[in-house]
């Protein structure tokens, strides 16, 4: 995890940064109910635009597959 914290912070900038690493410890870390999942795609969905997800759910794919 600290390994792809690291990626990210290079790749991004400042505030993008920061929300993905939180984004990703809060999907790796708390059993989201359903609602709540929602609204956390919801955000990511706002803040980082459809291409964020797409690299966050790779990374998130890749991390598991470890």
């Amino acid at each position: 995890m600290k390994e792809l914290a690291k990626r990210l912070a290079t790749k991004l900038t400042g505030h993008k940064a920061m929300f993905t690493i939180a984004a990703l410890a809060i999907i790796c870390t708390v059993q989201l109910t359903p609602e709540n999942a929602d609204v956390l795609k919801a955000m990511i969905f706002s803040i980082m635009g459809v291409k964020g997800v797409e690299y966050a759910a790779a990374a998130l794919k890749a991390m598991k597959e470890k």
